[in-house]
């Protein structure tokens, strides 16, 4: 079962991709396994770099895969000014860093399918996608990957 981390990122300012990146990777690197996702956080960067994981609605979704990984784990950023994701246009107001064990692709497919239909249907959004209330969103995502 995927685990969502706590407490989540807060976001502040204007901040760029990259130190939304750092934000969510220093969650990472607080947890006893942190060893486990160096690969995972170099593969999220390079995908990111590949292809935007902008997804509308102020949600981006960056993810990478790991050798080391047991589990799925998420990582939660939340900016109320939102991060250019990878423009000015594209506005994420939630950040959600999947790691991926290498060996659970249709794990991953299948939890990418899940997040993306809560996403057309919470209400702890706002229109442009504005976290409304992290406590609410942190039990929704926890739901959702139940």
């Amino acid at each position: 079962m995927p685990t969502v981390l706590e407490p989540p990122a807060l976001i502040t300012g204007t901040a760029s991709q990259e130190e939304a990146f750092a934000s969510l990777f220093r969650i990472l690197e607080a947890r006893p396994d942190a060893d486990a996702f160096a690969a995972m956080k170099e593969a999220a960067v390079e995908r990111e770099r590949t292809s935007s994981t902008f997804l509308g609605r102020g949600l981006a979704l960056p993810h990478g895969r790991a050798e080391g990984l047991d589990r799925i784990v998420i990582a939660v950023g939340v900016s109320d000014e939102g991060v250019s994701w990878p423009d000015a246009e594209s506005r994420a107001h939630l950040v959600l860093l999947l790691g991926v064990p290498a060996a659970k692709i249709r794990d991953y497919l299948l939890l990418m399918q899940k997040i993306l239909r809560w996403h057309k249907e919470t209400k702890t959004l706002d229109a442009s996608g504005r976290v409304l209330d992290v406590a609410a969103l942190i039990e929704e995502l926890k739901a959702v990957v139940a």
